[in-house]
């Protein structure tokens, strides 16, 4: 593990630093040469063994995790513990970089130097990292996709300031996870990501579970929600048993809530309209403030849901935290969000397919996430979405290295 501006000591747990192309991963030393025909047999196979483990080295993936200057020193400690956590589990490796940037150019070009020098395929920005302003529909939204290609070129058609339009085909170039518990654009907001890193570690070590089960809430009735990917993927993972359905009426904030403070789920797919201060359910919102009250949660939440992680509209109206921010960083224990900042689902139905195969085959959900949104794009080009309808909408919030059990 890197960590870069700054260079700090680092904890007794973390190895040394080793330039990228070298063995760092390999711990079988060079065998001896030995006279005997035995021995030189043995130092063969050794030698075999090692051409290996540097084959697999080189396989290991790179990800880079960008955060501020100033909210390093509070979570170097929790932050380190997490990525070693993870580390342990996938095989990655990752570079840390805090320092103040400037703007969400300064940013891009970061990433793009990442990806091009360093083969870099994932990004963590973590807290108030500023993000690329898109607007679309009626408001200037976060726009991760402007970090995802950065070879897109964006254009402001009315010179208020705000992008609203690009050009060229998008074509992903990394995922980018957002690990962001405030909603204002300058507030880290230590606590709850320190909350929230505690939680991801406890479950990457084993700490914290989730069961082989899963959660529909729709305001669709049967048997129609039968045909949805995330309904088909839990019963082929879990078997039909396994899965809970709140639809029509059932689909109350008294009930939802009630269920999830009983009983933990590996994920939750939510299709009800929604906005950034909560979720529409039957005669009645389940507001962002109460659904951070929850008591269990679900591992990934699957939200088909308008506006639902778009805190920039809650800092515009100064609501809190919004509604894909509450159920990660409140109190229950959901650890990652696919969700839209504007109107829409979070990708065609191709692309949903693909993500649930994906992630019920054991891949995390960071490059799940990725194909997902290559798939919106590449609809997009061929005229079946208007350009950033479900592109630039799409974001990953929480925890990018999340896995079903398996």
């Amino acid at each position: 593990m890197v960590i870069s501006e700054q260079m700090k000591q680092k904890p007794p747990y973390l190895a040394a630093d080793l330039p990228a192309d070298s063995s760092s991963l390999m711990r079988s030393p060079m065998p001896r040469i030995i006279s005997t025909l035995t021995h030189l047999a043995i130092a063969i196979v050794a030698l075999t063994t090692l051409a290996h483990s540097n084959a697999v080295a080189t396989e290991v993936e790179r990800v880079a995790v960008l955060l501020r200057e100033q909210s390093w020193p509070a979570l170097e400690s929790p932050l380190m513990e997490y990525l070693s956590s993870v580390e342990k589990k996938l095989p990655l490796q990752f570079e840390v970089i805090h320092r103040e940037w400037s703007s969400p150019e300064a940013v891009r070009q970061e990433i793009k130097r990442l990806h091009k020098e360093q083969k870099t395929s994932g990004i963590i920005l973590v807290g108030a990292m500023p993000m690329h302003r898109f607007f679309m529909q009626e408001f200037a939204n976060p726009n991760p996709l402007y970090y995802e290609d950065y070879e897109l070129t964006f254009i402001d058609r009315n010179h208020d300031g705000v992008d609203d339009a690009y050009t060229g085909t998008a074509q992903l170039k990394v995922w980018v996870a957002n690990l962001r518990s405030g909603e204002k654009h300058d507030d880290d907001d230590i606590d709850g990501l320190v909350r929230f890193l505690e939680k991801a570690r406890k479950f990457h070590e084993g700490k914290l579970t989730f069961s082989r089960r899963g959660l529909i809430i729709t305001d669709w009735k049967a048997p129609d929600w039968e045909t949805l990917p995330e309904w088909q993927m839990g019963k082929q993972r879990f078997g039909q048993n396994n899965m809970d359905v709140l639809d029509e009426k059932k689909q109350t904030p008294k009930v939802a809530k009630k269920t999830l403070d009983t009983r933990d789920y590996s994920f939750c797919m939510i299709g009800v309209h929604s906005d950034h201060a909560g979720h529409a359910l039957y005669q009645a919102d389940w507001n962002a403030p109460d659904i951070a009250t929850m008591k269990q949660g679900a591992g990934l939440v699957i939200a088909h849901c308008c506006f639902a992680a778009n805190w920039n509209f809650s800092e515009a109206e100064k609501s809190g935290r919004c509604t894909a921010q509450c159920w990660l960083f409140g109190t229950g224990s959901s650890l990652a969000m696919l969700g839209q900042v504007r109107s829409g689902c979070i990708g065609t139905e191709e692309g949903r397919t693909e993500l649930c195969h994906r992630i019920s085959d054991g891949e995390y959900l960071g490059k799940a996430y990725k194909a997902l949104k290559q798939s919106a794009e590449d609809a997009d080009a061929q005229g079946a979405e208007m350009a950033g309808d479900l592109v630039s909408g799409v974001l990953l919030l929480g925890d990018p290295f999340f896995t079903l059990p398996q």
